[in-house]
């Protein structure tokens, strides 16, 4: 059950009344005119005797009358049912965004020249690898968000973010590596259910690769996207058609990449020397 509420208006017709500029009679006799007279406009009858003309004398309101007086608001009251069709908006699906491939030096850690391996049949030796924070950029745009959506605030997708960490070995130095303290940035307001995120940062645990492996692949699983936390950062924008006849464009930017972390190497016993630096890339 409903009541819908409706307001009445009524334009007041003003009459107004022409001064006379003639000579003046002390004979005339003017109370015989009938004040009492009406105006009738579209079967309104507004009588011309009041100073001022208000819906209290316009309507003779009683219990049975569906307009009524509600806080000093005239109102129709009318009780009943309403069926509409279905409503129905689509959602706003979001495929992952392409993200394009980055790379970085790696260096040794308090290294700054060639590090002398000594001779065959010492064994092995592993050397620490610094990561210095860097990141490759991404804009994703969609220009088919349902034109009845006018804002977002949150929507729920499911993406999976397949990133590839590798280590170029050149000159085979290397037999082995290994990531320690590694820190991805992910744009802020993804949700990862598999990892805690600090403002889009999250932390992998220790990764020990095999003998001769130089790469390895985390998966990152994202659920929802938070815009509210996007546009804060000036990374989102939604544009709603004005017209309400065509789709909303969605622009969505970001940057992923590592923060911090370091690589451990071990080497093969058959090199002379390890290089202060690799390459390190991110794909």
């Amino acid at each position: 059950m409903y009541k819908s509420l409706s307001r009445l208006s009524l334009t007041a017709v003003a009459v107004a009344s022409m001064p006379l500029t003639a000579c003046i009679d002390d004979n005339y006799d003017l109370s015989d005119i009938d004040t009492t007279a009406e105006i009738k406009v579209n079967n309104l009858v507004v009588p011309v005797n009041l100073d001022e003309i208000t819906l209290s004398n316009v309507f003779d309101l009683d219990d049975e009358s569906v307009v009524k007086e509600v806080d000093g608001i005239y109102a129709v009251l009318v009780d009943g049912e309403f069926k509409s069709e279905d409503l129905k908006v689509n959602p706003v699906s979001l495929a992952r965004p392409f993200i394009p491939d980055a790379s970085t030096t790696i260096s040794l850690v308090n290294g700054n020249t060639d590090i002398v391996i000594p001779p065959l049949g010492i064994g092995e030796q592993s050397f620490t690898y610094s990561i210095e924070g860097f990141n490759t950029s991404f804009t994703y745009t969609s220009a088919t968000v349902d034109k009845s959506i006018r804002s977002l605030s949150k929507i729920a997708v499911d993406w999976t973010i397949d990133i590839t960490l590798s280590v170029l070995n050149s000159g085979k130095a290397f037999k082995s590596v290994a990531f320690r303290n590694l820190y991805l940035k992910l744009p802020v307001g993804l949700h990862t259910p598999d990892y805690v995120s600090d403002n889009g940062i999250i932390y992998l645990s220790d990764i020990n690769l095999s003998s001769g492996v130089m790469s390895h692949k985390v998966t990152i699983r994202v659920d929802e996207i938070d815009f509210a936390k996007l546009a804060g950062q000036g990374l989102y924008s939604f544009v709603p058609d004005t017209s309400g006849k065509n789709p909303g464009t969605l622009t969505i930017r970001g940057s992923i990449g590592v923060e911090d972390g370091y690589v451990v190497a071990v080497t093969n016993n058959n090199i002379s020397s390890v290089p202060t630096q690799r390459v390190f890339e991110f794909k």
